[in-house]
C-alpha cells in the first residue's frame, strides 16, 4: 500500500487493520491479499476511513482526500489583556489561530481584574470566525491612610495621590507602593497589599 502525501494528507497518520503503520507518505510493508480497513487521522481533520482490497504482487497507490474539521479563529480584547483557549494561554491583546471543531471557552485574563470569559461552539461550516472579548473587572478595595505629620504628601506607585491623612477607594487589588513625604522629615515607604 502506497499513501501519497501530498496535501493534506502530509503527516497524517495511517492505520491499516487498527495498527499504526506510519505517517504520510509512506509505502507499508508487504500486506496479506485481500480486504484491508485503513484508517488516516490527522488533527484539525475529519478522520477518514475505508476498505481497500490488496492483489497478491501489486502496490495500490491510495490518495484520499481528508475533509477540513477546523475554522480560523481570531480573537481579540482591549487592553495588556492575556488570551486563553480552554485554560491555554494563546497571546496578549489578540490571537489568530485554527481550531478543531468542538466547544471552547476563550477567557481574557488580566492582573487584578476578574477575568471575563466567552463561551462558543466552533464549527468547520463557518471556515473563518472572528470573536471579540469582553474586557476583565478590575478588582478593587480601599486603602486608609494616617500618620504623621499631618498634611505629609502621599503617593502610591509613583502617582500623587493626596496629604496625611487619607482614604483611597477603588484601589486595584494586588501589591502596591505607599511614599509619604514632607520637607524636613525622612520619607517613609512602604509596601500594602489591597
Amino acid at each position: 500500500l502506497n499513501v501519497s502525501g501530498s496535501g493534506a494528507l502530509q503527516g497524517a497518520s495511517v492505520y491499516v487493520d487498527g495498527q499504526l503503520i506510519g505517517s504520510a507518505p509512506l509505502k507499508s510493508d508487504r500486506l496479506a491479499s485481500g480486504t484491508h480497513t485503513v484508517r488516516i487521522v490527522k488533527s484539525l481533520y475529519k478522520a477518514f476511513e475505508d476498505n481497500v482490497t490488496i492483489t497478491d504482487g501489486k502496490t495500490l497507490d491510495y490518495a484520499p482526500s481528508l475533509v477540513a474539521d477546523f475554522a480560523s479563529v481570531s480573537l481579540n480584547v482591549g487592553g495588556e489583556c492575556e488570551i486563553y483557549v480552554n485554560n491555554e494561554k494563546k497571546g496578549s491583546g489578540s490571537w489568530r489561530g485554527d481550531l478543531a471543531t468542538g466547544a471552547y471557552i476563550f477567557e481574557a485574563r488580566k492582573a487584578g481584574h476578574k477575568s471575563a470569559t466567552l463561551s462558543k461552539h466552533i464549527t468547520s461550516a463557518e471556515p473563518r470566525q472572528s470573536y471579540t472579548l469582553p474586557a476583565p473587572t478590575p478588582i478593587v478595595g480601599s486603602l486608609t491612610i494616617s500618620g504623621t505629620p499631618i498634611n505629609a504628601d502621599v503617593t502610591l506607585d509613583g502617582k500623587a495621590v493626596g496629604q496625611l491623612p487619607l482614604k483611597l477607594n477603588d484601589i486595584l487589588v494586588g501589591e502596591h507602593t505607599i511614599m509619604v513625604s514632607k520637607s524636613g522629615y525622612e520619607t517613609y515607604t512602604q509596601s500594602v497589599t489591597i
